[in-house]
């Protein structure tokens, strides 16, 4: 999947990884359980502003005015996402449901959601966001819609996984010792859930967002 698209050029070249995890290991989107906690690595939001620039669209134009290292920053964040692998034997071992941010932060919630048949609770406030970025949203006319665009401009390549509340402060020491951030950004609620209220992204005043566009859409 992922490479189901177009491009104006002559030549297309696709190149598929396979790889293998031990027989009954291998962690999917489904399983989080109502309780667990749901946390993500790194931070949310670079790759968006650095495609952002890559297409001079309104938000690039916006962050024209930063400094070099912030959009130097933000395009690498683009062009060269950095793969979670070193936390593999970590999500066998603690994760009950994981999957990679790559459509937006919101729409791959829902993703894992709907595998999952639960309902994620989201602090929008609580989701990390780099130096760079926290400086980008602060010069916003308006925080909401700067941070709803993080929040669903995807290209994070971030692993967002739930993990039982036993084994979060262990999860989170362990990947610290790998040099991988990781924060708690919510949690898997309890009761069923809607189709159109899997995710519920709250903010810390309590007040449930909205999202017209949860994130990408393929088709």
């Amino acid at each position: 999947g992922g490479d189901t698209t177009r491009a104006p050029g002559p030549m297309v070249i696709s190149a598929t990884v396979i790889g293998s995890v031990p027989s009954g290991t291998a962690v999917r989107r489904a399983g989080a359980k109502p309780g667990d906690a749901l946390l993500v690595t790194g931070t949310i939001g670079d790759a968006t502003l650095g495609l952002d620039i890559v297409l001079g669209q309104e938000t690039g134009r916006k962050v024209s005015a930063a400094t070099g290292e912030a959009i130097w920053h933000w395009e690498q964040a683009y062009y060269r996402p950095q793969p979670r692998i070193a936390l593999r034997r970590l999500l066998r071992a603690h994760a009950s449901a994981a999957l990679d941010v790559s459509d937006g932060l919101i729409a791959d919630a829902g993703h894992l959601a709907k595998a999952s048949d639960v309902a994620l609770e989201i602090d929008v406030d609580a989701v990390p966001l780099s130096t760079s970025t926290q400086m980008w949203l602060a010069a916003q006319d308006e925080r909401k819609v700067g941070l709803s665009r993080l929040l669903t401009g995807g290209d994070d390549y971030e692993i967002l996984c739930t993990v039982s509340q036993a084994s979060v402060d262990t999860f989170i020491s362990g990947a610290a010792r790998l040099g991988i951030p990781v924060t708690q950004i919510g949690h898997v609620g309890h009761g069923s859930a809607s189709a159109d209220r899997r995710v519920r992204p709250r903010d810390s005043s309590g007040l449930v967002w909205d999202f017209e566009v949860a994130g990408y859409q393929h088709f």
